[in-house]
């Protein structure tokens, strides 16, 4: 009779969620918790009218109006520790228009809603769950320039298993979003899903570990031109140990192995131990290590660096340093090693009329580069564009047809001439973004590119610093 098995193993259920609720409460087939809403409109006119000497004038007129209409609503099925509903739903329109006298007029239009409906499930119990799907769409003018329809849904769940042994959560996260520029026709349309798995284990007060397995898929498709499709997939472990209850000596470790197969493949593997240790007398002893190891098609890259430095502090004014670090890098085109030695002094001093800075640094290095033949090929190279700055690539003599710029995720590749130019400095390549394209002022990009070979070298320098306030 398996039809009345499941009847009874339903009541079972049910009868053992009286064990997490009180006598007082009673089990309900909906219970409305909260329903709220608002609703408000905003806005302001201005005018400004500029003079010049030579009877030139030009007047300005700017309006902002936008408003917004939201609502929530929470309930419980059967009761608040079985399950929560929360469901949310909010419309934000508004818009903006700046009038010039001489200058061409501008209007940007903002059109924004929302939904989102969100479930939990066993919140007080060992097992807890949750899921949630969210959905919006956005008409916006990027810049004053470029009006844009964007549509986006995401929706996941994640899980937790909390005990004493070892607590682990597990998630699942997906998202859709099509985005189109209406003048220039440019269409996008972007799939991303991420699976991940933690766990956390402590052996003792004096210690944190914490395990991740993470699985990504994503796939950028520029309509009537390329894809980009990738899966990723990463493993993330990370050690802290306490050497006392104050936790100022330690000794922190992280490993993240990264494997990612498809348009643009790559194996990466990332090493990091910090040692940190409070001595007698204010003396404080910092040491570090790091490697990396970086392999992509006909690139590869492998980094190292050790350094250790010892800091001392006598009362609240004067603090000193001794410090010593050494690095060596190995890729396609050159090898090259760094060593550098030196120390610091720093004085602060409170006086009448504020305070009195003195500052003393002196560094060694000593450095060498020896070059292969073939040109030099650059991955992942970071730049942060703002127009306010000339932002150059970091090597001379760069092939321009082969330059390369995405996302610091590497899952929107971006155009020449659409979101980007390149220019012309001398022996350097200047990257400037543009106004009402996909990247934004002040965003931090990574850049692929092939530059000519440069020669071998060999040289030391002293660095001396002496700055007083």
């Amino acid at each position: 009779m398996p039809g009345l098995n499941k009847i009874f193993a339903v009541l079972l259920l049910l009868s053992s969620l009286t064990t997490v609720i009180s006598q007082d409460d009673q089990i309900m087939l909906w219970r409305q918790m909260m329903l709220k809403g608002a609703f408000g409109v905003f806005g302001h006119k201005r005018s400004r009218t500029t003079l010049w000497n030579s009877n030139f004038s030009e007047t300005i007129n700017t309006s902002n109006l936008k408003g917004k209409m939201a609502v929530r609503s929470r309930g419980a099925f059967l009761h608040p520790n079985f399950m929560l509903i929360d469901l949310e739903a909010e419309l934000q329109p508004g818009g903006r228009s700046d009038e010039y006298l001489v200058a061409p007029d501008r209007s940007e239009t903002r059109l924004y809603d929302h939904g989102r409906v969100f479930v939990s499930v066993f919140q007080k119990l060992p097992v807890s769950a949750n899921m949630y799907y969210d959905f919006s769409r956005s008409l916006v003018n990027r810049e004053l320039l470029t009006s844009v329809k964007n549509r986006t849904r995401t929706w996941g769940a994640m899980t937790s298993f909390r005990n004493r042994f070892l607590p682990i959560q597990l998630s699942y996260n997906a998202s859709k979003s099509d985005e189109i520029e209406v003048y220039s026709l440019r269409e996008f349309e972007n799939r991303r899903s991420t699976a991940r798995a933690s766990a956390d284990k402590s052996f003792t007060l004096f210690d944190q570990t914490r395990l991740t397995y993470t699985l990504m898929e994503y796939s950028h498709n520029y309509r009537n031109t390329f894809n980009i499709h990738n899966k990723i997939n990463t493993f993330d472990a990370r050690n802290s140990i306490w050497f006392n209850r104050k936790k100022n000596s330690s000794l922190n470790s992280f490993l993240i192995n990264t494997r990612q197969v498809g348009s643009s493949s790559f194996d990466q593997l990332q090493l990091n131990e910090r040692l940190r240790v409070s001595l007698p007398l204010n003396f404080r002893f910092l040491a570090g290590l790091r490697y990396s190891a970086y392999e992509q098609r006909d690139y590869f890259i492998n980094q190292s660096r050790a350094d250790v430095k010892l800091e001392h502090k006598l009362f609240a004014s004067l603090q000193s340093s001794v410090y010593f670090a050494q690095s060596k890098t190995s890729q396609t085109a050159y090898d090259e090693g760094i060593a550098e030695k030196g120390f610091s002094l720093n004085y602060r001093k409170r006086i009448p009329s504020g305070f009195l800075s003195v500052r003393y640094d002196q560094t060694a290095m000593d450095r060498s580069q020896q070059s292969l033949l073939g040109d030099m090929p650059i991955v992942n190279e970071e730049l942060r564009l703002v127009d306010e700055k000339i932002v150059l690539l970091r090597h001379p003599y760069v092939y321009k047809e082969t330059v390369q710029i995405t996302d610091e995720t590497q899952s929107i590749l971006y155009q020449n001439y659409f979101d980007y130019i390149l220019v012309e400095a001398g022996q350097y390549l200047e990257v400037q973004r543009l106004p009402g394209g996909r990247i934004a002022n002040g965003q931090t990009v990574l850049v692929d590119y092939r530059a000519a070979q440069q020669p071998s070298y060999d040289y030391n320098s002293i660095h001396k610093n002496l700055s007083v306030n």
